[in-house]
C-alpha cells in the first residue's frame, strides 16, 4: 500500500511537468471556455458510465477516452486539461453522493417507521439510478477524505499525462486546433493526420501507464528480475491489453467524429456520438461478464471436485501452484503460464467419474480399480473438451499421466507428442501426490470443514469433522525422498528438463515462495 501511494504521488509529480510544458508550447488561444463546459459536462457522463475490469478490482475502463482526445484538438492541450480535471473530480464527486443517498434510502426503507410505506415504483426506479450512478463511487467511500482526494487526484494526473503529451503532439506535428477554424483544403494535413498521431500516442501512452502499474504493484509471485517484470508485461498484454485493442481503434473513428460534428453542430455533436459510446460500454461490460464467467466455470469445476473427494482441495491446489512455477523456471510462452495453473486446478476433473469406493479405498487397488483409475485423464479431457476457452489445455490434462519415455496412460494416438505442459503437471502431481501434505502445507486446514486448529497442531484426522487430511492408501514420503524418486524417474517417467527446473526451483526457492 506503501508503494502504491509513492506511485500515486509519482504520476502527479510528472502531471505537473507535462502541465507546466504545455503551458510554453500550447497556449490558449481564443475563447475556449463555453466549450470546456461542454466537455466537462459529457466527460462526467462518459466517466460515470465506467466498468471495473473485476469485481474486486480498482482497475477501470471507461468509455471517455473520445471526448478527452477530442477535446484535445477541438480546444487545445490547456483547455482540456482543465476538462481531465475537473470531471476526474466531479465524476468522484456525484458517484460518492449517489452511493451514500442510495444507502440511507435502503436502511429507511428496510425499517419504516410508524405513517411510512414501503418504496413505490418511482423510489424503485431512483434508487436503481442512484446504485448505477454510485457504482463508480463505492470503493471510495470508505476511504477517509485525504485518501479520496490522492485518489481522483491520482487518477487526474493520469488523464493529464495521457492528454498533455498527446496534445503537444499534435500540436508538434502541424495539428490545428479547430476552435480556431480551418480551412475545407487544409482538414487532412492540419486536421486528420495530426490526430490520428495524438490518439496513437494516448493510446500508447495509456497501456504503458497501466502495464508499468500492473508490474510494480503486481508481480508475478516470487518472481524476480528482469525476466519476472518482462513475463508480466507480456501477459498484461494478452490478458488486458490484447483483447481492448479493437474498442481503443473503434474509439479513434468515435473521436474524429465527435471533433468534427462539434465544430459543425455544437453540443449536438455530444448527442450524435453519444450512442456509439455507449454502446462501446456495452462492449466492455460484455467482456469483463466473459472473463467473469470463464474463470467462474474453472472455479465451479474445481469446486465440485473438492466436494466430491475432499483431499483434493489442498492437491489441486498445490500441483496448480508448483505447475505455474516450473512453467516460469522453463521460461515457458506467456500464453502456456497463464493457463497452466488452470489445467493444475483441473487435471484430476476426471476423477468424477470413478467411483467414490475406489477413490477412498484403504486398501491397495485391484487390476480393474487401477484401469477404472487409469480413465480419469481421457474422461478430464473429454469434459474439458466442451468448454472452447479451455481447448487449449485438453491435452495437457489428457497426457499428464504419460511417462517421458512413452509408459503410462493413455495411449497417445499414434505417437503424438506429449506438450511440455502436461510433463510439467506430471511433475507438480507426482511431487504433490508423494509427499505428506501436512509437510507442504503452511497452514493445517481441514479440506471437507475448512476447521483450522489454534494451536498450530497438524493432524492426521480432523478433530471438527473426522475427515482423513490425506490420501490413506499411499504412505506418504519425506520431501527428500519424493525429490529422489523424481531423480529416479527423470528420462523415463519425467521430463529430464523438468525435473531439473523442478530441482533447481525447489533449491533456490523452497517449497513456499512465503515461506
Amino acid at each position: 500500500m506503501l508503494l502504491y501511494r509513492y506511485i500515486q504521488w509519482i504520476s502527479i509529480f510528472c502531471a505537473g511537468i507535462v502541465l507546466v510544458i504545455v503551458w510554453f508550447r500550447a497556449p490558449i488561444v481564443g475563447n475556449p471556455w463555453p466549450t470546456v463546459i461542454w466537455f466537462i459536462f459529457f466527460a462526467t457522463l462518459a466517466e460515470l458510465l465506467s466498468v471495473n475490469l473485476a469485481d474486486d478490482s480498482q482497475v477501470e475502463v471507461t468509455p471517455s477516452s473520445p471526448i478527452y482526445w477530442a477535446a484535445a484538438c477541438v480546444i487545445g492541450p490547456l483547455p482540456s486539461i482543465i476538462v481531465c480535471v475537473v470531471s476526474a473530480f466531479g465524476t468522484d464527486l456525484i458517484a460518492v453522493t449517489a452511493f451514500s443517498l442510495a444507502r440511507q434510502r435502503e436502511k429507511r426503507f428496510a425499517a419504516p417507521t410508524d405513517g411510512e410505506t414501503k418504496s413505490d415504483a418511482l423510489d424503485d426506479w431512483l434508487q436503481r439510478f442512484l446504485l448505477v450512478i454510485g457504482r463508480v463511487g463505492e470503493p471510495k467511500r470508505g476511504h477517509g477524505f485525504k485518501r479520496a482526494i490522492e485518489s481522483s487526484a491520482n487518477y487526474a494526473s493520469l488523464l493529464v499525462l495521457i492528454v498533455g503529451i498527446s496534445g503537444v503532439l499534435y500540436h508538434a506535428v502541424g495539428g490545428r486546433f479547430l476552435i480556431e477554424g480551418i480551412p475545407a483544403s487544409e482538414v487532412m494535413r492540419h486536421f486528420v493526420l495530426p490526430f490520428l498521431a495524438l490518439a496513437a500516442t494516448a493510446i500508447l501512452v495509456d497501456f504503458a501507464l497501466f502495464a508499468a502499474a500492473v508490474v510494480v504493484l503486481d508481480p508475478i509471485p516470487g518472481g524476480k528480475g528482469f525476466y519476472a517484470a518482462l513475463l508480466r508485461l507480456h501477459i498484461v498484454l494478452i490478458e488486458t491489453v490484447k483483447p481492448l485493442i479493437r474498442a481503443q481503434a473503434f474509439l479513434v473513428v468515435v473521436s474524429l467524429m465527435l471533433s468534427y460534428l462539434y465544430v459543425r453542430m455544437g453540443a449536438w455533436g455530444f448527442v450524435l456520438t453519444g450512442l456509439p459510446v455507449v454502446a462501446l460500454r456495452d462492449f466492455y461490460r460484455q467482456w469483463v461478464d466473459e472473463q467473469s464467467a470463464y474463470l467462474d466455470t474453472i472455479t465451479t469445476l474445481a469446486t465440485y471436485m473438492q466436494h466430491y473427494h475432499p483431499y483434493t482441495r489442498g492437491h489441486l491446489k498445490r500441483v496448480a501452484e508448483l505447475s505455474e512455477r516450473l512453467a516460469r523456471e522453463l521460461r515457458l510462452p506467456a500464453e502456456s503460464i497463464r493457463h497452466i495453473s488452470n489445467a493444475g486446478l483441473l487435471h484430476d476433473i476426471g476423477k468424477i467419474g470413478v467411483g467414490e469406493e475406489i477413490l477412498d479405498k484403504t486398501a491397495k487397488l485391484d487390476a480393474e480399480e487401477w484401469d477404472k483409475i487409469k480413465q480419469h485423464p481421457t474422461k478430464g479431457a473429454e469434459i474439458i473438451s466442451h468448454l472452447d476457452f479451455l481447448e487449449g489445455i485438453v491435452d495437457w490434462i489428457r497426457y499428464h499421466h504419460k511417462w517421458h519415455n512413452g509408459g503410462g496412460y493413455p495411449d497417445t494416438n499414434g505417437g503424438s507428442s506429449i506438450p511440455i505442459e502436461a510433463e510439467i503437471i506430471a511433475v507438480a502431481d507426482s511431487f504433490d501426490a508423494m509427499t505428506d501434505d501436512r509437510e507442504l502445507s503452511l497452514d493445517w486446514v481441514c479440506d471437507s470443514c475448512g476447521y483450522k486448529p489454534d494451536s498450530g497442531e497438524r493432524p492426521d484426522v480432523c478433530p471438527s469433522c473426522g475427515a482423513a487430511k490425506r490420501r490413506t492408501y499411499r504412505e506418504p514420503k519425506s520431501l527428500g525422498g519424493a525429490v529422489d524418486e523424481l531423480r529416479r524417474g527423470a528420462g523415463t517417467q519425467f521430463h529430464p528438463d523438468v525435473v531439473k527446473a523442478f530441482l533447481a526451483m525447489m533449491d533456490r526457492d523452497g517449497v513456499h515462495l512465503s515461506a
